[in-house]
C-alpha cells in the first residue's frame, strides 16, 4: 500500500514548482521570465494544492501579486488542504501591501472561509503594526463597498426582502425612468447575487415585468455572472420562469445566447430547463428554435437527459421537435424560427 504523503518528512521547498518557489522568494525577475516562457499560472503545488499566487502572498511582493493577476491567476482560489485564499495568506503572514492589491481587485471575494471557518478578516491579529495596517485596509474596503452599494440602486431594490415581487418590479421601472444603469454588476462578494446584473436577478427570480423593462432600457442579455458564467436565459430555464423566458426569446439578441453552453457543465438553457423538468419552459425554447443538438460535458443532449431522468413528457416534446425539424431538412426546406431570424 502506498504511504500517505502526510507521513513523509522531506524538504517540501525543494519540490515546489519553479514559479511557486520564485513567487515565495519575491523574485520578480524570475517570475516574469517564467511567465514569459509559458509557465502555467494555474498550476498547483502537489502537496498543499496552492497556487503561485498563494506563495506570492506570503512573500509580501505586491508587484508579483499584480503580475500573476495580470496573467489570469485565480484570486479567490482556495487550497485543497486548508481552504485558504491568497488574501487569507496575506493576512496570516501580515503582508499589508499584498492585501491592499488583492482587495482593490474587482474579482476579490473576502467572504470565503477556510476549513477552520474563518474569513480573511477574521484571521486578523492585533499584536503588530502590520496587523493595525491590515485592519485599516479592511475598513477602507468596507467603505468602498458601501459606496458601491449606493451606486447600484437596481441591485439593492431587487435584493430587498422587504419588497414584494410586484413592488420590486415597480421600483425597477421607477429607477430606470430616473436613469439607473441597467447593466450595473453586483460585486462578486455579494452572497446572493455574485457578479449578477439586474437582468440576471430578475430572470432568476421570475420578475417578468422587470425583465421587460430592463431589456427595453438596454440591458445586455449576453453578459454572464461570476457564479456559473451563466446568462439570463440559463437562469430563467433552470428556475422554470416561463413568463421570463417568453420575454427573453422575443428579444432580437436572444439568438446570440440561444445555444451558448455554460463552461462548468456545458449545458445550454434548454439543458437547464430539461434538467429541472420544466416542461413549459422547454416548450418555449423549442418554439423559439433553439438547437437540440448540443451536448453537455457529460455527452448528453437535452433529449438524452430527459430520457435518463424519466421526464417522459419532456422527452416526448423533444422527440417530436426533432421529428418536425428532420422532415423539412430531408425535403431541403429551411425552417427558421421567428425568434432566431
Amino acid at each position: 500500500m502506498k504511504q500517505s504523503s502526510r507521513h513523509i518528512l522531506k524538504d517540501h521547498g525543494a519540490s515546489l514548482p519553479p514559479l511557486h518557489a520564485a513567487a515565495a522568494r519575491g523574485d520578480i525577475d524570475v517570475v516574469d521570465g517564467l511567465l514569459a516562457a509559458g509557465e502555467d499560472v494555474f498550476k498547483l503545488d502537489p502537496l498543499m494544492g496552492a497556487s503561485a499566487l498563494h506563495f506570492a502572498a506570503q512573500s509580501g511582493s505586491a508587484e508579483i501579486i499584480q503580475l500573476l493577476l495580470d496573467h489570469g491567476a485565480l484570486i479567490n482560489l482556495q487550497s485543497h488542504s486548508h481552504g485558504m485564499t491568497p488574501l487569507m495568506v496575506a493576512v496570516w503572514h501580515r503582508r499589508p501591501a499584498v492585501a491592499r492589491v488583492l482587495l482593490e481587485h474587482a474579482d476579490i471575494d473576502p467572504s470565503a472561509k477556510s476549513r477552520l471557518g474563518a474569513t480573511a478578516e477574521e484571521m486578523l491579529g492585533d499584536a503588530t503594526p502590520q496587523d493595525a495596517e491590515l485592519r485599516d485596509i479592511f475598513d477602507d474596503f468596507r467603505t468602498r463597498a458601501e459606496k458601491r452599494r449606493r451606486w447600484q440602486p437596481l441591485i439593492a431594490a431587487l435584493g430587498d426582502r422587504a419588497l414584494s415581487p410586484a413592488e420590486k418590479e415597480q421600483r425597477v421601472v421607477e429607477l430606470l425612468e430616473a436613469g439607473a444603469d441597467p447593466n450595473v454588476v453586483a460585486p462578486n462578494y455579494d452572497i446572493e447575487n455574485p457578479g449578477h446584473t439586474p437582468l440576471m436577478i430578475a430572470a432568476r427570480d421570475g420578475l417578468a415585468e422587470a425583465v421587460r423593462a430592463l431589456l427595453e432600457a438596454g440591458a445586455d442579455m449576453t453578459l454572464v455572472d461570476h457564479f456559473m458564467r451563466a446568462h439570463p436565459a440559463h437562469k430563467a430555464a433552470y428556475m422554470g420562469r416561463s413568463d421570463v423566458m417568453t420575454a427573453l426569446v422575443a428579444h432580437p439578441r436572444f439568438a446570440e445566447i440561444a445555444d451558448v453552453q455554460g463552461p462548468f457543465n456545458g449545458y445550454t438553457a434548454l439543458h437547464d430547463a430539461v434538467w429541472m423538468g420544466h416542461a413549459d419552459t422547454v416548450a418555449i425554447l423549442i418554439d423559439a428554435g433553439v438547437s437540440l443538438a448540443p451536448r453537455g460535458h457529460d455527452g448528453q443532449t437535452a433529449a438524452e437527459m430527459a430520457r435518463a431522468f424519466g421526464f417522459e413528457t419532456v422527452r416526448a416534446m423533444l422527440d417530436e421537435a426533432s421529428r418536425r425539424r428532420t422532415v423539412p431538412d430531408q425535403l431541403g426546406i429551411e425552417v427558421i424560427s421567428p425568434a432566431l431570424a
